[in-house]
């Protein structure tokens, strides 16, 4: 299902952490600096079970049609 984003703001650089082992001091970063990465919400109904939906919004990252990284999260 594709929702109209309430908010899409243009990024211009993306990093994240490539390890996340916490015994390792140096953590490892990989950063993304290219056009056409945006910040985009979007509502998102969610279910806590099969009979009610509830109101959220999801949170993701973009790069053209590619999903970098995704959330969502209930009102």
């Amino acid at each position: 299902m594709s929702n109209s984003p309430l908010l899409a703001l243009p990024v211009l650089k993306f990093s994240h952490a490539t390890n996340n082992n916490a015994d390792e001091k140096d953590i490892s970063w990989t950063h993304i600096t290219q056009s056409n990465m945006f910040l985009v919400v979007e509502d998102q109904p969610f279910s806590s079970n099969a009979q009610q939906l509830y109101p959220g919004k999801s949170l993701k990252i973009t790069h053209g049609s590619d999903v970098l990284v995704w959330s969502d999260e209930a009102c």
